[in-house]
């Protein structure tokens, strides 16, 4: 069983006698968890309305509403009906029991509780949560991505078809003339579009991909000259280099695409300002804990190594932040259209992860982590 998942977990512990909170609060907080108490029904509802959690242990017995009624409370709103529910009391009677699961709960403790059941129960359910999480995404990506391949791969047809007429009317008449230059504004529209349908097939995984062992550092320096046109000249753009990166499989050109729209992504959000946008590589071992709290969900605990650009913008509100990588979500703050959209798409395809921090008013870093190859 693994435990480790109890680490940073936030639990909420719902029981109208101090001792009992008190015993639980020990019990978990072995594991570095982040602990929140209720004495109450009503005051674990007036948490849920600002907070949620990984899980939430519930007694039963408690005065002015128990905990069959709270249960069923969170479980019809949408925000924490995902939330898995331990109910733990001193009520043993089958019946009992049975009203627990009824109401929505998914495990059924009876006090007194030794320490090894509760860690016990508490990582399992953890462990499904996580899992069922990264279920959940998986499907919702392979469905949009789906959709999305599709659409952008038959729009490109119709886009070449189009070139291919105005090319052949071109053909025809005179250079000169209006209608020429009408036909050469339609082909530069068209290869305009043809670029944001390639990025949109990035993001679903049907782009072109030639993967192979590189060393991060190479790919930075092959798009260095770019990153210095991306950025405004109030802008001091820095590299920050780890000697002996350990190398991964990546296509470099759909690599050195990304990490220029992190690096023009970043400009915008410093905007008109001077500003600070550092470009880093390294290696880190990543654990569960680590990957829980990244973009993409990935069970492979290990060395990776990454790129990240950080940034002295205006940062992103913490509640856009799991937004900023859907297909055409922005806000005045954080950049515009496909750009982190496709970034997420090829990290994906690259079996990676995405890792966001940001501070609002001071800046954003953005790291993109990939798996060391095993063949070094």
């Amino acid at each position: 069983m693994n435990n480790d998942i109890i680490r940073n977990a936030k639990i909420l512990i719902v029981d109208d006698q101090p001792a009992n909170l008190s015993v639980l609060f020990d019990y978990l907080d072995d594991f570095n968890a982040r602990i929140f108490v209720a004495q109450s029904g009503q005051r674990a509802l007036k948490f849920l309305e600002n907070e949620t959690f990984d899980i939430i242990i519930l007694d039963i017995v408690m005065p002015e509403m128990d905990g069959f009624e709270v249960c069923k409370r969170l479980k019809a709103k949408e925000e924490s009906k995902n939330i898995p529910v331990i109910f733990m009391s001193a009520l043993a009677d089958i019946s009992s029991i049975l009203k627990g699961f009824e109401a929505g709960g998914v495990d059924y403790i009876i006090k007194p509780a030794r320490k090894e059941e509760v860690i016990a129960r508490v990582s399992t359910h953890l462990n499904m949560r996580y899992m069922e999480q990264m279920v959940r995404e998986k499907e919702k990506f392979e469905s949009l991505a789906v959709m999305a391949g599709g659409i952008a791969h038959n729009f490109n047809n119709i886009l070449m078809g189009i070139i291919g007429c105005a090319d052949m009317s071109l053909m025809e008449i005179p250079a000169n003339s209006t209608l020429a230059e009408n036909n050469r504004r339609i082909i530069n529209l068209c290869e305009r579009a043809s670029l944001i349908t390639s990025k949109i097939l990035d993001y679903s995984g049907h782009g072109q991909s030639s993967p192979e062992r590189k060393d991060i550092n190479n790919v930075v320096k092959e798009v260095s000259e770019l990153l210095k046109l991306s950025v405004s000249k109030k802008i001091l753009l820095i590299y920050d280099f780890q000697s002996d990166l350990p190398q991964v499989m990546v296509d470099t050109g759909l690599i050195g695409q990304s990490l220029i729209n992190l690096v023009i992504n970043s400009s915008e959000s410093i905007g008109d300002k001077e500003g600070i946008i550092t470009v880093k590589t390294g290696s880190m071992a990543c654990n569960r804990d680590y990957l829980s709290e990244c973009h993409i969900k990935r069970e492979y605990e290990g060395i990776y190594a990454y790129l990240a650009v950080k940034d002295t913008g205006c940062g992103i509100e913490e509640e856009f932040i799991n937004k900023i990588f859907d297909p055409f979500f922005t806000t005045k703050f954080t950049g515009r259209g496909l750009g982190l959209a496709a970034v997420y798409g090829i990290v994906k395809n690259h079996k990676g992860t995405i890792r966001v921090e940001s501070i609002r008013g001071k800046g954003t870093e953005i790291k993109l982590l990939f798996p060391v190859s095993n063949e070094q």
